[in-house]
């Protein structure tokens, strides 16, 4: 079993996808503040998302027009089921 952070089977830049051969095949993943798209690929383990303390203010900066936070008590929240 391997676990992972942020974007398994993503390049560096994490807008294009690797190869077969170089994908990791994490049970589970954590991507920090916002997902990518790129951790909805079915071969991907369960997927959460950690509250990495980013104030909204930074979203709106970085061009988020909504961002409604959904953390409230909770720290990491699943995206996916078992």
């Amino acid at each position: 079993n391997s676990d992972g952070v942020s974007m398994p089977g993503s390049n560096a830049d994490g807008a294009t996808q690797s190869t077969e051969s170089e994908f990791i095949r994490a049970q589970w993943v954590l991507a920090l503040s916002l997902p990518n798209i790129a951790l909805m690929d079915a071969r991907i383990g369960r997927v959460f998302v950690g509250d990495a303390g980013i104030p909204e203010k930074v979203y709106h900066q970085a061009g988020v027009v909504t961002y409604d936070p959904p953390f409230e008590s909770r720290y990491i929240l699943p995206l996916t089921s078992d």
